[in-house]
């Protein structure tokens, strides 16, 4: 669960979840998206796809594996980053300098700790 960390949520349909510590414990029904982590929006029925901007993203952000490449400059970061500026999604190559320029945006900035200067 994203609210409480429980690992007891229970999926109703599809995306949608529930978590049942937090529904006790804040004696109402806590329902999220198992894909982006959030709070599932209460105009979206429960068989429906979640509606809430950017859940692929997120979704992809969340789930991302590290990268496993002894002595990267990069070792253990996800495989995934969004630029801090534009948000498009980018990947390392694992080799050299952290420091990435995104191609849309041209924001240069370390993919490690995502800040511009570092």
């Amino acid at each position: 669960c994203p609210e409480c960390k429980a690992s007891d949520a229970r999926v109703l349909i599809g995306q949608c979840a529930t978590c049942p510590h937090c529904c006790k414990t804040k004696r109402r029904v806590f329902k999220f998206c198992t894909a982006c982590q959030r709070e599932w929006p209460k105009s979206v029925s429960n068989d429906e796809a979640c509606k809430l901007s950017k859940c692929a993203v997120r979704a992809a952000l969340l789930s991302s594996e590290c990268i496993d490449i002894p002595s990267s400059s990069v070792e253990g970061c996800p495989y995934f980053r969004a630029c801090p500026s534009c948000k498009m999604l980018l990947t390392h190559t694992g080799m050299g300098c952290p420091n990435i320029i995104c191609p849309q945006c041209e924001t240069e900035f370390c993919f490690y700790c995502l800040n511009e200067e570092c």
